[in-house]
This record gives structure tokens, C-alpha cells and sequence, in this order.
């Protein structure tokens, strides 16, 4: 999640800024309002919340909520001040704030403020993503594989891999290309490499697969990435995998996909209880062995491959 911090006092703006990134937050910080409108008129759709000090140089904050309510944004927008006057508050309520923050406070309330942002905004996020057996949770800032028999295995990420994988897991099956992926995980100002986003793909695969989550990340060549809904499925051609098995003998129905990309298309294939090999089998060997069992009865259920 990207947060727009606007602060002009530098030790508060260090300190806020510090313990978001710890949170896992990617975080741009102004330190006066025309700096902060630069970053809102150019990118303000790429922000999840703000965090507004009243008063700034330039620009005050209470003007910056102002303009970006009048360019309909519903960006939601903390504010932070000195005043604690009941009319200054209302003041600020009623320029567009969702919430307000007194001067001094602790960083837990911070935090508690903005995760409460999230939940109550019209962008709300929910508590757990789930894409195949993946499951990332907002709240904790955690990551776990969830295995058959129902246990959660924690997976361990840095911030920069979590917020990646975030990225990618609110966006299953689009292409998200890596400029998008630049622009929301690195600061504004950051000094990043040119292949940075390809090596921070790269480790998060390496964690992912680990686990047994291979493949849900796609590599879409010359543009950017795409998260995979349906864990395991990849191109090919071939015999893809089985629908159905009948009587212990080996009676399979198989679904074939080409590389064009065409439909699924089921062929039935007899079996022995020798293992033999089978027309229509990828080897295109011939069938031998023992005479195979008939066909199943036509009630036998298909079961949907997971490739295609």
C-alpha cells in the first residue's frame, strides 16, 4: 500500500515514515504543501491513504484536502494537527478529512487510525486475499500457505517481497506491467536499478515455490507480470492430466490442449492393468496386454483438470 505523507516537521516526518515501513507501507513524504500537490496532481489515483499536517509551507493542509476533494478524489485522508479546538476539527471534518489525529500521539493510534481507514473507505480492502491455497493477510502483514489438511504454513517476506506480492494478489489474472509496479512499491525519489522489479520477482518465486506454490506468478514477456487465480496453470501442449478413473484398471478420460490455445477435448482411453501403453497416449505406441475393462457407464462424473 502507497501512503502520501505530508509533514513539514523532521523529526515527526522520520519518525512516521520509519515506523510505516516497518508496517510495510510504501511511503512518499513531502515536507510542504506545493510538493504535495505536485505528487497528487500527477499520481494521486496510485495512493491508497494520505496522512495531512494542517499547517504546512505553500500549501496548508486543510487547502490540499480542499482541491483534492474538488477533483472528486475519495483518497482517504488522515489530518494531523496542534489544533485540538472543537471548531478547528469540525473545520477539518468538514474540508473533506476522514479522520483527525491531535498532536502529540502515539504511533500505535496512527496506525490503528489508518488501518480503520481502510476498512470504513470506498477502496476497502479486504481482510484476507486469497488466490489457490495462498492466503495474504492485511491486517497481520502476514503470508501463509494453507495445505490440504488445513494447516498454515507461515512464509517469511521483506517488505519490499510483500508489498509485491499485495500488488500482484489485488489484481489476479491482469497484467500489471512494471512501471506499475515501479511507481507503487519505490518512493517517487528512490534510485532504483533498471531490473530491480524483475529481481524482486524472482526472490518472491524462489519463497513462494519453497512452500509448494509454484507457478502463480507469470512472467509476461517485454510488458509485466500477472498473478495466476488458479494455482499450477501454465502453457503447453499435450496430455494434460486426467478427469476421471474407472475400476482400478486404469480407464481415463484425458484433456488435450494444443499450443494454439483451442478448446479442451476429451478423449477416452482403454488401459491394462499391465501398465501398457495406449493409442492416442503422447508416446502414439500402440496398446498391448491384457484385454481392457469396458467402458465406464455414462453417470460417471468428469472431474475439470486444473491445467489448461
Amino acid at each position: 500500500m502507497r501512503v502520501l505523507l505530508v509533514e513539514d516537521e523532521p523529526d515527526l516526518g522520520k519518525a512516521i515514515d520509519r515506523t510505516l515501513k516497518q508496517e510495510k507501507y510504501t511511503v512518499d513524504w513531502a515536507q510542504d504543501g506545493r510538493e504535495a500537490w505536485e505528487y497528487l496532481e500527477s499520481q494521486w489515483m496510485e495512493y491508497t491513504l494520505a496522512i495531512f499536517d494542517w499547517l504546512l509551507p505553500g500549501i496548508s493542509g486543510l487547502e490540499l484536502l480542499q482541491r483534492l476533494r474538488a477533483k472528486n478524489s475519495a483518497l482517504p485522508v488522515l489530518m494531523l494537527t496542534a489544533k485540538d479546538r472543537m471548531e478547528d476539527k469540525v473545520a477539518g471534518l468538514d474540508a473533506g478529512a476522514d479522520d483527525y489525529l491531535v498532536k502529540p500521539f502515539g504511533m500505535a493510534e496512527l496506525l490503528a487510525r489508518l488501518r480503520a481507514l481502510q476498512r470504513r473507505s470506498p477502496q476497502i480492502i479486504p481482510q484476507q486475499i486469497q488466490v489457490g491455497n495462498l492466503i495474504l493477510d492485511c491486517g497481520s502483514r502476514t503470508v501463509f500457505m494453507r495445505d490440504r489438511g488445513g494447516k498454515n504454513q507461515n512464509i517469511s517476506l521483506t517488505n519490499k517481497e510483500f508489498q509485491l506480492l499485495e500488488y500482484l494478489m489485488k489484481h489476479p489474472n491482469q497484467i500489471i506491467t512494471t512501471d506499475q509496479i515501479r511507481n507503487q512499491l519505490w518512493e517517487a525519489n528512490a534510485d532504483t536499478f533498471s531490473n530491480v522489479v524483475a529481481a524482486q520477482a524472482r526472490l518472491l518465486r524462489r519463497k513462494l515455490e519453497s512452500v509448494g506454490c509454484a507457478n502463480l506468478i507469470e512472467t509476461v514477456h517485454g510488458v509485466g507480470y500477472r498473478m495466476r487465480k488458479e494455482e499450477g496453470e501454465r502453457r503447453g501442449e499435450g496430455v494434460r492430466g486426467c478427469w476421471a478413473s474407472f475400476s482400478g484398471f486404469g480407464w481415463f478420460q484425458v484433456a488435450r490442449r494444443g499450443r494454439s490455445g483451442g478448446g479442451l477435448q476429451a478423449s477416452r482411453l482403454t488401459a491394462t492393468a499391465t501398465g501398457a501403453r495406449y493409442p492416442g497416449s503422447p508416446s502414439g505406441a500402440s496398446r498391448v496386454g491384457r484385454r481392457a475393462p469396458p467402458a465406464p457407464p455414462a453417470s460417471v462424473p468428469a472431474v475439470a483438470p486444473a491445467w489448461r
